[in-house]
């Protein structure tokens, strides 16, 4: 039997579905391990097929950044039969938004309403992630529970202080001892943030005042 020359040039193609469930976990695994297990490259995984989203949002949700803005989609996303989400979080870091300054501001005391909005800010986005959390129960596979970190934060202190925009980036980059071995590397990171800041127009660090 003789074979035209453009068969042997098509691809052959198959079903997902007719694959053994060996070969898809290999597959599963090599594209883990492609995009370094973080959950920004294998988010759109997620997307492929329902298996293909089981199987991801193990790394997708293994750690989670949220604002306090964020805390009603991080609630709907974790209900009912979504619920098992929540078992495959390991570190879950909530930033808390506080009022914002700008420039002349930075030397100075912050008055009491300020004081007493970021206090009530603060208060009232606790109670999102505790309520969320609350429908979290330890699984019998899972001999650990999960890394909760909360911060506040002002966005003017990203733009006066360039400790605290360092502080940031290497925030989003490093959260885990793990992240240190991954892409890009710290001292790839720390040359690329002191290149942007080069770069970055008009700014002009704020350099607190001596008393």
């Amino acid at each position: 039997m003789t074979l035209a020359f453009n068969d042997l040039e098509r691809p052959s193609t198959c079903e997902w579905s007719s694959l053994p469930v060996q070969l898809q976990l290999q597959i599963f695994g090599y594209v883990a391990e492609k995009q370094k297990y973080r959950a920004a490259d294998l988010g759109r995984c997620t997307c492929v097929s329902s298996e293909w989203q089981d199987y991801f949002e193990k790394f997708t949700f293994r750690r989670l950044l949220i604002d306090n803005s964020q805390l009603a989609r991080f609630s709907k996303v974790t209900k009912g039969e979504k619920v098992m989400r929540l078992l495959y979080i390991r570190y879950l870091c909530l930033r808390i938004k506080l009022h914002n300054y700008d420039y002349p501001e930075c030397d100075k005391t912050k008055s009491y309403a300020t004081i007493d909005w970021n206090s009530q800010r603060f208060t009232h986005s606790l109670n999102g992630p505790f309520h969320v959390l609350r429908r979290w129960k330890l699984s019998s596979n899972r001999a650990t529970g999960l890394i909760l970190e909360i911060t506040a934060y002002s966005p003017g202190d990203n733009e006066c202080s360039q400790a605290a925009s360092l502080e940031y980036e290497l925030h989003d980059n490093f959260q885990l001892e793990e992240d240190l071995e991954s892409s890009p590397s710290f001292p790839e990171f720390m040359y690329a943030k002191e290149a942007r800041d080069l770069l970055a127009a008009g700014k002009n660090w704020h350099r607190p005042m001596a008393i």
